[in-house]
């Protein structure tokens, strides 16, 4: 076993891939000015899934949005037809969840 100090350093950077998914000047990876997803308790995929579905989302023209808009409905297409399952309570916990209405997408307690 290797001694803790003798290890190497590893560093957080920003996951590899195209420079076009990371979006334009105009947005973040295909989202103009997305929500904070960081205080539901579900995966942040199926956050921005049920987002889109009731149009919460901005999503840009860019390449990166259109792959993201892509990426988005093809997600919801499994979802929907239960190739991706989600237990009805797990599902209907997300849908209140996200849209629970807000003024600025706060976190309102339930």
């Amino acid at each position: 076993m290797q001694r803790r100090d003798s290890r190497p350093e590893v560093t957080t950077v920003q996951a590899a891939g195209p420079d076009w998914a990371r979006g334009c000047d105009k947005c973040k990876g295909g989202l103009i000015d997305a929500p904070d997803a960081s205080y539901f308790s579900a995966p942040l995929y199926l956050v921005r899934v049920f987002q889109a579905r009731h149009n919460l989302l901005t999503i840009c023209n860019c390449r990166a949005g259109n792959m993201r808009r892509q990426f988005l409905r093809n997600a919801w297409r499994r979802i929907e037809s239960d190739e991706d399952h989600l237990p009805d309570a797990f599902r209907q916990a997300i849908e209140e969840e996200v849209t629970r209405p807000t003024v600025h997408f706060e976190r309102i307690a339930a």
